[in-house]
């Protein structure tokens, strides 16, 4: 009986090791003036920070069928924009569609996608249309 679950442990330490941010790398006395921001910039997690896990595409928003008049409603469907309060994966480049004029951005720790911005990601658009959205800046 005991070297089943024995065996049953290691099983789920197998399955949930620990993560390197999770270990204490000092003292307790002294983490604070060695290591100030310990997660800062990390992306652990969940992901989604919205309820509105499945996200929308630029088809589904008025404003953008009518900036993006070129693309086809088909093409506008395969280029998906962030839910609202999404944290956005660091380094990772999007393209805010709501202020095109701006440019692709590199996402640093702590961007998240507010009500205001509509941002799709580079590496989610066939690069077709990523092409064609930057030709239009």
């Amino acid at each position: 009986m005991k070297q089943e679950r024995i065996g049953r442990t290691h099983k789920k330490a197998e399955r949930f090791p620990s993560k390197p941010q999770e270990q204490k790398k000092h003292p307790d006395e002294w983490e604070s003036d060695l290591n100030p921001n310990r997660l800062e910039g990390q992306n652990i997690g969940r992901y989604f920070v919205s309820s509105d896990v499945l996200g929308r595409a630029a088809a589904d928003i008025k404003a953008l069928t009518e900036k993006l008049s070129g693309f086809t409603n088909d093409e506008l469907q395969q280029i998906p924009i962030v839910p609202v309060g999404t944290q956005l994966k660091q380094g990772a480049v999007y393209l805010d569609l709501n202020d095109l004029d701006s440019g692709p951005i590199t996402a640093e720790g702590g961007f998240i996608a507010g009500e205001d911005n509509y941002y799709t990601p580079k590496a989610e658009v066939p690069y077709e249309y990523w092409n064609r959205l930057l030709q239009m800046l």
